[in-house]
Parts: C-alpha cells; sequence; structure tokens
C-alpha cells in the first residue's frame, strides 16, 4: 500500500494547524467519554502530516496523550498484539483522505476518522481495564 504524506512545502501550515489545534484545545471539555476521540483527532493529524515512513507515530502518540494528561486523564495505550490492527487503520484513513494540503487542512473530513476513533476506544477501555486491576 502507498500512502502519500504532506507534500514538504504544506508542511508548514499544516503543523501550524495542527500545533493551533492542541494549544487551543480546551483539556477541561475533555471526559473519559470523549478522550478516545480527542486522541484519535490529534494522533491522525500529526501521524498524516509527518512526510516520513518511520517515526511519526511515536511521536503522535506522544503529543495525542499529552492532551489526555493535561486533562487528568489516563494516557491511552497501544498493546503490541494491536499494532497490525493500528497500523491498518492508519493506512485506511491516510490512503482514503489522501494527501494533505494547504487547501485540505489537517482534517479534509472529520467523519473518516470513525473507524480509527472505534479502534481507540477499544484501546482505551482496555488501557483502563489495566489501570483498574492494578489499583485493585
Amino acid at each position: 500500500m502507498f500512502v502519500e504524506y504532506a507534500d514538504p512545502a504544506h508542511v508548514d501550515y499544516l503543523m501550524g494547524e495542527m500545533l493551533d489545534f492542541i494549544n487551543r484545545f480546551d483539556v477541561d471539555s475533555i471526559t473519559l467519554e470523549t478522550a478516545p476521540a480527542v486522541y484519535a483527532k490529534a494522533h491522525m493529524g500529526i501521524v498524516h502530516i509527518h512526510p516520513f515512513w518511520d517515526g511519526n507515530g511515536r511521536t503522535a502518540r506522544l503529543l495525542a496523550n499529552a492532551l489526555l494528561l493535561k486533562a487528568g486523564w489516563p494516557p491511552l495505550v497501544i498493546e503490541q498484539k494491536l499494532r497490525r490492527d493500528y497500523i491498518e487503520c492508519l493506512a485506511d484513513y491516510q490512503i482514503g483522505v489522501g494527501r494533505l494540503t494547504d487547501r485540505t487542512g489537517v482534517w479534509p473530513n472529520e467523519a473518516t476518522l470513525v473507524e480509527f476513533d472505534t479502534f481507540c476506544r477499544r484501546a482505551y477501555t482496555a488501557t483502563r481495564d489495566i489501570i483498574e486491576a492494578a489499583i485493585a
């Protein structure tokens, strides 16, 4: 499969939009129910902009979790056993959306985030189960 990342000429604009989203996001509005969707949007925005084949996932997971942590919620952890599903979900979205530009913006069609949002909800439930088991 071939994923078209953002054209390097548009990365500055797109990263500016992404950083504005992160910096202006009202973390007080994040609830336990909305945390996976917030994570999914931030993660997908970052991972789809980054114009390199590898390495962008770690950065995306870190920055997306920063929003959850700042809001006082646990981070979303993607377990190793879900890695293949995670990568396929990212690729499906990126191929479906296509190459980002300064005209498309970071999220040209937020409705296409549904599959990744669902994946993140499952991962967050597993994360919460791990935390609850550790507390018990």
